[in-house]
């Protein structure tokens, strides 16, 4: 800028540089992120994989067993469950529970 107000160079030839300098900043900063591209690609690989696991029931199918009658009440006893993608940090020990007919239900936990 001094030399911009002297006169030895015009206002394009002091800004060019601040521009770029300014410019390149952006990138640089950017370079801290890098390191997650790692993660991130393992992540995306994952979460295809367990979008491409084929179920062991069929939720579309006409296959298994269906009830002569159905009153609306639920119950289950002694569900023991964990997702296939965390085996050993098992979701449901034991829970049993009885639902009856038009009622609404909401379980809840930590994710």
């Amino acid at each position: 800028v001094w030399l911009a107000n002297e006169g030895y160079i015009g206002f394009t030839e002091a800004m060019g540089p601040l521009f770029v300098i300014t410019g390149a900043m952006v990138p640089l900063m950017k370079m801290g992120a890098l390191a997650d591209i790692g993660n991130a690609t393992r992540s995306t690989i994952r979460l295809f994989e367990m979008l491409d696991r084929v179920p062991a029931i069929d939720s579309s199918g006409n296959q298994g067993l269906t009830p002569a009658a159905c009153r609306g009440e639920i119950e289950v006893q002694n569900v023991v469950f964990a997702y296939p993608t965390a085996p050993d940090h098992m979701i449901c020990k034991g829970l049993s529970l009885s639902i009856p007919a038009g009622k609404t239900m909401a379980l809840c936990g930590g994710s």
